[in-house]
């Protein structure tokens, strides 16, 4: 069976917030003499809900290493095994899998075969047929005579777009390929710049398809089954900003970011190394971008974003997308910040009466020596800082109860599964 990594190896580093908590222990936090949990392998049927473990199309292997605080996870799929960490990417990989299924009929169906054959007559290359059967392997052998045939009125922006693993090719931008795919994601409720390569071999089958042949498709001729969406809840992404991402090209998210950056007073290089960084996907910086602007211009802003230049993997950058999720969704329906800070690799904001909020988008946590350096140094850091009345840990996930009892004894607060109360963008 083909295997397809779409994350990092479980021998790698574990993600940002293995950094996150490491660094707590170069910092000379203060001396511990207790007894710590040790993370260890776990059994993905004692803590994933039925409709993560197994489905139409997958199944997850039963024993998850967990080196703390993300889940490495092992999916074997009608379309091959993948290897993903964390909980988060699990939950976007069972709807992009729903996803290939209805692609898959859809490229077996009555309409795709007449799209093919549209396409043969109306634009009379050798390679009209693989374009849509074969897209990945033909994108980049396409006569600019012939895409110039087929522009949208967004080649010009779309043309200029600096390439990227995330990003089409210049002759798939041409043909309106982008736009198909952008539209075509949005239907079934996927992110169009997701580095799963099998759906973004589907995705461009159907939109080469649309793009030379014709083919129409709509939320009743492709949709994945809504029960899938709903229950996973994947790719939760709110009014506030799904269409922007589904409607503009990346060359138009790149203008608008940097013209909301500009006006929230970061300065000019900064904006460009944060929209140049190759870790981050135009759905992440847009949605980064985003959530600093509706956190209306707190200061500390620019240390968050000199903090996100540290992402080395899309793990990373989706790990640095929800920290700054939490803190503006905890600003609009909690309590109103004040400011924001970084400590260490986290970010965490400063609501009213000395109250730290700290994002931690972990899967789980556990009482280890790096977890109790890390909450002890930050207490103690900010309490050189600012009037400290209480600190919150935010978490996406949950914590052992050893962790929580520790915990408890230094006065922190913990809110888990805080992705499920603020609804984020996965």
């Amino acid at each position: 069976m083909k295997k397809i990594s779409i994350a990092l190896s479980a021998l790698t580093a574990v993600s940002s917030i293995s950094g996150v908590l490491a660094a707590a222990s170069e910092s000379g936090g203060p001396e511990l003499d207790q007894e710590y949990e040790i993370a260890a392998i776990r059994r993905a049927s004692e803590f994933l809900p039925d409709h993560l473990l197994r489905g139409p199309h997958h199944r997850v292997v039963d024993e998850v290493p967990f080196y703390g605080y993300m889940h490495h996870f092992t999916v074997q799929s009608d379309f091959g095994e993948f290897t993903i960490m964390g909980d988060a990417m699990l939950r976007k990989l069972v709807v992009e899998l729903a996803a290939i299924s209805e692609i898959n009929k859809v490229s077996k169906g009555k309409a795709f075969a007449a799209a093919i054959a549209e396409g043969v007559v109306k634009k009379p290359l050798n390679l009209t047929r693989n374009l849509i059967t074969h897209p990945v392997g033909t994108v980049s052998g396409v006569p600019k005579g012939f895409f110039m045939l087929l522009q949208s009125s967004v080649v010009g922006i779309q043309m200029a777009q600096e390439r990227s693993e995330y990003l089409d090719g210049l002759a798939a931008a041409s043909l309106s390929v982008s736009a198909y795919k952008r539209d075509y994601a949005g239907t079934l409720g996927i992110d169009v710049y997701s580095t799963n390569t099998v759906l973004q071999k589907e995705l461009n089958r159907v939109a080469w398809a649309a793009a030379v042949g014709g083919l129409i498709l709509t939320g009743t001729t492709m949709a994945v089954d809504q029960s899938v969406v709903n229950v996973v809840g994947a790719l939760r992404t709110t009014d506030w900003i799904y269409e922007m991402l589904v409607e503009e090209p990346p060359a138009r998210l790149a203008i608008r970011n940097r013209k909301v950056l500009a006006g929230l007073g970061v300065a000019e290089d900064l904006i460009d190394s944060f929209l140049s960084h190759p870790a981050y996907s135009p759905r992440h910086r847009t949605v980064i971008v985003q959530s600093l602007a509706r956190l209306d211009g707190l200061a500390g802003m620019e240390s968050v974003l000199g903090l996100l230049q540290r992402a080395e993997s899309e793990e990373d950058a989706h790990f640095y997308q929800q920290s700054v999720e939490i803190l503006r969704a905890y600003h609009e329906n909690i309590a109103s910040l004040s400011d924001l800070g970084v400590f260490l690799r986290a970010v965490y904001g400063v609501a009213e009466a000395g109250v730290i909020v700290v994002a931690v988008p972990v899967d789980h946590a556990i009482w280890d020596g790096i977890t109790a350096y890390f909450v002890q140094s930050l207490k103690e850091q900010l309490a050189l800082k600012r009037e400290v009345s209480k600190v919150e840990l935010w978490l996406t996930g949950t914590i052992s109860a050893v962790a929580k009892e520790q915990l408890a004894e230094l006065g922190v607060e913990l809110v888990e599964n805080v992705d499920e109360r603020l609804g984020l963008v996965y």
